[in-house]
This record gives C-alpha cells, structure tokens and sequence, in this order.
C-alpha cells in the first residue's frame, strides 16, 4: 500500500475540505503505549473528584467482555428482514481471518470510579448562530446533560481543534494542538459526567510529534478523553508500523451508558489495539474497537473482504439510550459483519455503501447494502432512535436501491435519506436531486422521532414542497426536516456566500446543534445571522 498511510484513503469525492468527523482524543497524564509495564489513569482534577484506578496491562488480561443474553430488540416475526445474525459474537481467542479480538473471559473488569452525574438542564429554546473562529471547520458536536456543547473540527493548518462552550454559546475553553501535521479529529462523544472523548488520526512522517496533553506521538490512531475542565484523562496511542502499511483510521466514537467507549475506523495491515495483533482482510478493514471508561481495552474486531487488494471504509458511527449501535461506510468486492455476507455489484471496481447495526454486548444484529457500484458516493454519519430505527444518509451520482427499488440520478450527485427498523428493514427512503450537486453528511433524530439532516448543495433544489435557492454562493449548507413517515417538514439552505452543513445532534425537545464552515460572505439560516464568520460555526434551533 506504499510508504505513506494517506495513500490509504477511498477515492471517493467529498465537499472542499475533508469530511472525516474529528474526534477530539481524550487524554491522561500517563500515555497508555502498547510498550508500557504499568499503564495508569492518574486521578483526575475535575470538580467531582473523579479518579480512575489502576489498568491492566494492555495486551494481558484486560477488561473482560461478556455478551449479553439475550440482547438485541424484539422483532415481529413478519417483520422484512434483510441480512439478520443468527450467530453470537465470536471471543476468547486469537485473531483469524476476519474474526474478533476479546479480552479473555476471566479476566477483570476494568475497575474506574466516577464522580456524579451531571444533572440535566433543559435548553434554551434557540441560540446562534456563534463563529468558533476564523479558520476552523466543526465536523463534529456533542452536548453534555447541562446544555453545554462540545466541538472539535479541523483547522486550516491542518491543526486539530476542540472547544467547549456554554449553552449561550460563550467559550468555556479550547485547544488547538499542531499545525502543518495532518491531524483528523474524526467525531466526539460525552459521557454522563461531562468528560469528552476523542477519536483522532495524525499523518505526520516519522520524527515529528504531537502532544495531546499526555506525551508526545507521531504518526497514528488515537482514543483521547478530557475532563469538563479540559485536562486529560487518558490517551492510548496505536502507532503507523510496518512503514506505513500498519495504520489504522479512527473515524468515529460513540460512549455508552455504562461510559465504555467504543471506535469505529478503518484498518491497514496489522495493529495492536490491546487484545493481540487483528489483520486487515484485503486491503483495508472496517473495525469496532471497545475499550473501558478510563482506557482498558476490552475487544476488537475488524470486517472486510476475502478478495485482496479490496477495501471497507468506515463513515460513521452512531448509538441510541439503550446502547444499540449502527455504523456506515463502503466497501469493494464483499463484507461480512457476521449477519451475512453483503456482496457489492458484480464486475464493479466502484464501492458499494452499507449500515451495519449491533447490539449492546457489540454483537450483529443485521447490515444491508444500497446495490450501487458508485466512484462518487459516501454516506454520511447516521442515527438511531431508542426504539432502534436506523436512518442512513448520504449521496451517491448513480442509481440506488435503498430497499425499495432503484431511485434514478438526477443531479451531478444526489442526497439520499433512508429510514430502517430494528433489523434493518425497508421502511422508506428517499433521493433529493437539484441543478448540480446535493450531499447529505450527518443527520440525527429529535424527541419527536423527526429526522433531520444537514449537507451543502451547489444548485437550486427542491426537497418535498420547499424550493432550496443559492443566493450568490457556489454551494450552500441546507438543513431538513422530515417526520416520522418520511415527509419533508421544512427545508432550508443558508444564505450569503458559500457554506457546508458538516456535523449535527440532537438537543431538547425538536431543538437540534448543527454545525459545519462557512468559507466566504456572511452567514445567514431562517431568522438568525452572523457577519462574516469565515470558518466554523454553531447555532441551537428548532428547524
């Protein structure tokens, strides 16, 4: 695969700046290496007194991962299905083709204390849109229990960017770390007691480092988490091997009620995230990787193709109230998440997207692909409601089947939205289609069960009865609502010049936090407008 990791990346097309979810890692004193004898979480000096206690040694008896029984949701036996599981996750051993990696069933579970949890406070009905600063792009949000909203993005140096601000929107504290050193911050996610983790990607050749706040690194993949305060709680650190064709991209995090962790990215060649060595099937593998509170890790699996050479992508990944998980991303040739194998079209050197859906103890549920051979199309991060429906977006500038039959092309690219029930069943989907290009990038579900979405487009469009207009830009963030049937509630594009809609979670009530860059020109979405922000911006709102 060549010397360097960037040559690793899909071709697929993407707005102006890169649109991998920056994930902010999170951090402690002791950076927790593969070589080290005696890793530590150190107490951390938060306002709750939260401590983490002694780790494992990683890559011996870590944290102990036992499915549960029974886990998954109740599905009428009607219910369409499309590629169920019917086997448990595999554990307790070595790594095989295409296997998992799980800590062995004896060992102990990692021991963390926590201080209390934050107690929730409603939001404010609207408030934004806010600038973040002059040169940074927010690809991915996330808000704690008491309002506050955590971003982190990319800047134009290629510096990585994590900020916290209050439910107003004033700047409670921020980091940029790096500058010219390729660094990805590639989703967040916030536990209950306010702490923030990151997953993040450095690219830099050997003999140049970062520090995220617990050591130097170079080259890598990285699972940070920061205190409410900012100060670093862990870092574990999975470094490029092998001259480049070891390297694994960290594209995605969510954390679950019991505040484990789990990654979701892309893996070359071999790494060890703690459990053993896990290869890479074909060229490039999806994989989950889970890890406790304060770091330990607790299990790996990788998914890709038996066919060499070929790749699977991870996109997204996204968790609901009862710890189910969907995850999106491409692939080439065949994938196989142990609910049966998905095959992209035949004689296609393009990429075909999925959805893949686990339960709580990580195992498979279902996956199901859109049958589309696509040099052009990329999902977007997806979203899961607590009853567990899954709603995937993208844009793809070919016919795709979303379950329902082929939906024709109709611009240069085309955005598309799909609503799945638990196991991934065709509920409805739909393609939006303007002058030039429409892409969809993130969506999320409110307390009503109305789907939002946000993107860019660089034509006039029409989603449902609401006419999408550029106003003097060559491609303009939109936001849209849709209910629960798949109607399009209201839709909106932003107004002055040019803008991207990159990241978006849900607030209170119908309210959401969007957020994305604004390139040139002032910003302007529905009643609310800011003066020439040029670069990232945030606002709360009911769309």
């Amino acid at each position: 695969m060549g010397d360097s990791p960037t040559a690793a990346r899909p071709p697929v097309r993407r707005p102006r700046l890169v649109l991998a979810v920056f994930l902010a890692a999170c951090g402690a004193r002791t950076e927790l290496q593969e070589s080290q004898s005696e890793p530590s979480c150190p107490p951390s000096k938060d306002l709750t007194g939260t401590a983490c206690l002694d780790l494992p040694v990683p890559g011996s008896d870590a944290g102990s991962f036992h499915p549960e029984a029974g886990a998954g949701p109740t599905v009428p036996a009607d219910a369409a299905p499309s590629r169920d599981a019917s086997s448990p996750p595999l554990t307790d051993g070595a790594a095989t083709d295409g296997a998992a990696i799980d800590a062995p069933a004896e060992a102990t579970s990692l021991a963390c204390t926590y201080g209390p949890s934050l107690a929730p406070v409603p939001d404010a009905s609207t408030v934004g849109p806010w600038a973040t600063g002059s040169d940074h792009h927010i690809t991915g949000l996330a808000r704690d229990r008491q309002g506050n909203v955590f971003a982190a993005g990319t800047m134009t140096n290629q510096a990585f960017y994590l900020a916290k601000f209050d439910a107003t929107g004033t700047l409670i504290w921020s980091k940029s770390i790096g500058g010219d050193l390729d660094a990805e911050a590639n989703g967040l996610a916030v536990d209950a007691e306010g702490s923030v983790v990151v997953a993040a990607t450095t690219r830099k050749a050997d003999g140049v480092s970062l520090d995220f706040g617990a050591g130097p690194v170079s080259a890598g993949g990285l699972v940070l988490k920061y205190d409410r305060n900012g100060a670093i709680q862990f870092q574990r650190f999975f470094p490029m091997a092998d001259n480049g064709n070891s390297f694994p991209f960290m594209n995605g995090v969510v954390v679950l009620s019991s505040g484990d962790i789990v990654v979701g990215g892309s893996l070359q060649g071999t790494v060890d995230f703690g459990g053993g060595p896990l290869t890479a099937k074909g060229g490039i593998s999806a994989f989950l990787a889970r890890f406790g509170p304060c770091g330990a890790f607790e299990s790996a699996r990788q998914f890709g193709s038996s066919i060499p050479d070929h790749w699977s992508w991870t996109y997204g990944l996204a968790v609901n109230g009862t710890d189910q998980i969907v995850m999106t991303g491409i692939f080439e040739g065949g994938i196989d998440f142990g609910a049966g194998e998905l095959d992209a079209p035949a004689n296609s050197t393009d990429y075909d997207a999925f959805i893949a859906r686990f339960d709580a103890s990580g195992a498979p549920i279902a996956s199901r692909d859109l049958r589309t051979a696509d040099p052009n199309g990329t999902p977007g991060v997806p979203a899961i409601d607590d009853d567990g429906n899954a709603v995937m977006v993208g844009r793809s500038s070919q016919p795709i089947d979303l379950g329902g039959g082929d939906l024709a092309a109709g611009g240069t690219l085309d955005a598309y939205v799909a609503k799945y029930g638990p196991k991934l069943e065709y509920v409805w989907g739909h393609r939006f289609t303007g002058a030039d290009q429409v892409g969809a990038t993130a969506a999320t579900i409110d307390s009503e069960a109305n789907i939002v979405f946000t993107g860019w487009l660089s034509g006039d469009a029409t989603f449902g009865g609401f006419a999408l207009h550029l106003s003097g830009a060559s491609e303009a963030l939109f936001v849209a609502k849709l209910g629960t049937d798949g109607s399009v509630v209201s839709a909106q594009a932003a107004r002055g010049l040019d803008s991207v809609g990159l990241a978006l979670t849900a607030a209170d009530g119908t309210n959401v936090l969007l957020g994305g860059a604004v390139y040139s020109g002032d910003f302007a979405l529905g009643p609310f407008a800011l003066s020439s922000p040029l670069g990232g911006v945030v606002m709360r709102f009911a769309p």
